[in-house]
């Protein structure tokens, strides 16, 4: 996730939109897709109806991509923090049959552990917030 984000940032900043054919688009038409400051990418159109509905269809789609990526690293962020403030912070604590011996349960994967971190190297959650870093 680290490399996605980290080729994001060195891309050139959004928004990008297809061109309109208009100053603001440096006249480029609708087979370029264009930021505020630069032509990102431009591809000359044939006269194949089908070559020129699937370009016009790639071009949206890669003038999306900024807004659409920037979404779902927020996103994920946001879901990566829920995820470890259950598996990390939310315990349920219990003493095992009346023994005083100290027990929790993961609140996301429902296994009982006598140890927080032992638990966090083998629950399937908890490996996934590892994979972040």
């Amino acid at each position: 996730m680290n490399e996605i984000a980290a080729r994001w940032a060195a891309a050139t900043k959004g928004p990008w939109r297809v061109g309109n054919g208009e100053k603001e688009s440096f006249y480029t038409g609708d087979n370029t897709v264009v930021s505020t400051n630069r032509v990102i990418v431009e591809r000359a159109i044939y006269n194949n109806p089908h070559f020129d509905n699937q370009t016009i269809a790639d071009i949206a789609a890669i003038a999306a991509a900024p807004t659409d990526i920037a979404f779902l690293l927020q996103r994920l962020a946001a879901l990566r923090e829920m995820l470890r403030k259950h598996v990390i912070e939310e315990w349920t604590k219990f003493d095992l049959l009346g023994r005083g011996r100290q027990m929790y349960q993961c609140q996301v994967c429902g296994e009982v552990w006598s140890d927080k971190e032992k638990h966090a190297s083998h629950c399937e959650y908890a490996k996934l917030l590892e994979e972040e870093e």
